[in-house]
């Protein structure tokens, strides 16, 4: 079975904020996540993750998805201040402030693509975020680095996109991305 990642496609501001905070952690430690120019893993903020049924086709959930995509409006999130995620103290993470259209958005998602899709997702609560890193040392430098980091306040989400599960969670390979009601055209299939 393939492992596949729906999420929202940051604004470019916001791509670059997330390299620019994972440059500085891997600065001072090892990160198994990288964001640049050069690797295949994409900022996101992700919405659902799971396994492609063995019943369904990958163009049929590409479909559910840019039907979905089509019912909403551009979503503009409220970022936090990076930190450590503090249970296991190795994932940096900035968190999405939940509005009404995320939870509208992730409600229908989970509606109609969990499930009939794709697996669903094990139960557990799920707060919104961005992941910026993954570390296993010199966690009091990172948490004192991220204490300076200018934060953007906002993030405009004008895309949802499907891709590829890799390493720590994160998306890689993206497949198709598909515009929310108020973007041009509809879907683009980059593979």
């Amino acid at each position: 079975m393939v492992r596949l990642k729906i999420h929202l496609a940051p604004d470019e501001q916001t791509v670059q904020f997330c390299r620019q905070v994972n440059a500085q952690v891997r600065s001072i430690t090892d990160s198994a996540i990288v964001f640049s120019e050069t690797s295949p893993m994409l900022p996101h903020i992700t919405l659902a993750m799971g396994e492609l049924l063995p019943s369904q086709t990958f163009a049929a959930l590409t479909t559910g998805i840019q039907t979905l995509a089509q019912e909403v409006q551009p979503l503009t999130l409220r970022l936090s201040q990076p930190y450590i995620e503090p249970v296991h103290g190795r994932y940096i993470l900035c968190d999405i402030q939940e509005n009404s259209a995320l939870t509208a958005l992730r409600t229908r998602l989970s509606e109609r693509i969990l499930g009939t899709y794709l697996t669903t997702q094990e139960s557990r609560s799920f707060v919104p975020h961005l992941t910026l890193a993954h570390i296993d040392a010199q966690r009091e430098q990172v948490h004192a680095s991220l204490q300076l980091v200018k934060v953007i306040s906002q993030t405009i989400c004008a895309h949802i996109e499907i891709a590829h599960v890799g390493p720590k969670g994160t998306c890689i390979d993206g497949l198709v991305t598909c515009n929310l009601a108020h973007s041009l055209g509809s879907a683009k299939h980059d593979r």
